[in-house]
């Protein structure tokens, strides 16, 4: 009956992909139309293929004994989870396998997860369900995590713009629609990047070695402008409104006008910058190889407090609700007031913020255990297991999204051999 079922969606899914291709123009101009190749039917078979493969096994399906599970080979179901999680508070929401692949990265942005393989393959599954929903050929490595540009809250502007994926592989930049997967178009960059891609509505930027930020109009592929910095840019941005910001090598924080590369503030701090903002609510919050993390304004530049952690900060931090969560080069993981940039509490040998819940944040240690800290009084309340697991994610989900209904409780994870799980933090209520 399940495979009646998905021959009778597969050719609706065929026919309505090649209806959809005949009807979309032609062009490549920018956000307006998908790329018609003589590569795309095939393609989209490949598409609707996996998507019969990939789609989470059903629920019922028993799980394998104990003599199964030790004679496992390579792409046979992990044994997941590797403790009970009722008695944690959790439970497990999905599994997804994609059969025959091997995962080379694995990025959490928005609402999806990008997965690259080893055969140069970018899927996208949806976090909250499991089920992939496109799959791309990049044909090269990818060289840093996508950026997505949302137009608006519906993926498609009054102008016709699609929301936007950007991918950057081999000096190549990869413009898909964020929602489908199909190629807006692809531009072979001028100058070596040194740095991952960001957008804003009408261009893309990327840092080289000769230490420029460059902004690349959309619709012409031609570089509109440059900006010298004092230092490498090696790190991605951020944009809002008519303003970007990134910071560079030479230790200062820029914020320009997104169509004019016109400086409109800096910040300079005592060393360099090797990683990107996160723009939350308003501010920016950035660490340095001073060994500070940063709050900034984002209309004016003027710091609104620094907090001292014990060794250099070299990755992007993450600002959730009220609190700021960082790790410098000690592994040392510190959880920072937002409002006041005071310290809430630290965590030795903590390397990732996987989600902050209800009441506790949940942490990934250097020994691969997911650590409960209570947020407001930095107690340890567990630390479980999970050292199997290849990928972990950042779920930076905040309450309004979760109220909303945009986002949930989800700590992600997956493995080399395409399979992923998530799990769910339960509602005490």
């Amino acid at each position: 009956m399940m495979k009646l079922i998905l021959t009778v969606a597969t050719v609706i899914a065929i026919g309505a992909i090649i209806l959809v291709i005949a009807l979309r123009d032609d062009s490549t101009s920018h956000g307006t139309a998908k790329n018609k190749d003589k590569t795309e039917l095939v393609r989209q078979w490949e598409k609707i293929r996996d998507f019969e493969e990939a789609q989470p096994p059903d629920e019922k399906k028993p799980e394998a004994d104990e003599s199964e599970k030790k004679q496992r080979t390579s792409s046979a179901r992990p044994v997941f989870p590797p403790i009970e999680l009722s008695p944690i508070g959790f439970e497990k929401y999905w599994e997804c396998h994609l059969r025959d692949r091997e995962i080379t990265g694995m990025w959490l942005i928005g609402g999806g997860i990008y997965a690259e393989t080893k055969g140069h393959w970018l899927y996208k599954i949806d976090a909250k369900s499991g089920y992939v929903l496109w799959v791309y050929d990049v044909e090269a490595g990818i060289k840093a995590a996508p950026f997505v540009y949302k137009y608006d809250n519906s993926g498609k502007s009054a102008l016709g713009k699609y929301n936007e994926l950007f991918v950057l592989a081999k000096g190549t930049v990869h413009c898909l629609d964020e929602e489908e997967g199909f190629r807006l178009w692809s531009h072979k960059l001028r100058h070596a990047p040194s740095s991952p891609v960001f957008a804003s509505a009408s261009y893309f930027y990327y840092g080289s070695g000769d230490d420029r930020l460059r902004a690349v109009d959309k619709e012409s592929k031609t570089i509109t402008w440059d900006l010298v910095a004092g230092g490498d840019i090696v790190a991605g941005g951020a944009q809002k409104g008519p303003d970007i910001f990134f910071a560079s090598e030479d230790g200062r924080v820029y914020c320009a006008n997104a169509a004019l590369g016109v400086i409109k503030w800096t910040f300079t701090a005592k060393d360099a910058f090797s990683a990107a903002p996160c723009l939350y609510k308003g501010r920016l919050y950035i660490g340095c190889r001073d060994k500070n993390l940063y709050a900034l304004h984002a209309d004016n530049g003027i710091l609104d407090w620094s907090f001292t952690c014990e060794a250099q900060v070299v990755d992007t931090p993450v600002a959730v609700d009220q609190t700021v969560f960082c790790r410098d080069k000690s592994n040392s993981f510190f959880a920072v007031s937002r409002k006041t940039g005071e310290e809430k509490w630290r965590l030795r040998d903590g390397t990732q913020l996987l989600l902050l819940g209800r009441k506790n944040a949940y942490v990934l240690t250097g020994e691969k255990q997911i650590a409960a800290v209570e947020n407001e009084t930095g107690k340890v309340l567990w630390k479980k297991p999970f050292n199997d697991a290849d990928f972990f994610l950042t779920n930076p989900a905040d309450s309004t999204a979760v109220r909303k209904g945009v986002a949930d409780y989800l700590i992600l994870c997956g493995y080399m051999n395409a399979w992923f799980f998530c799990i769910r933090e339960k509602d005490p209520n």
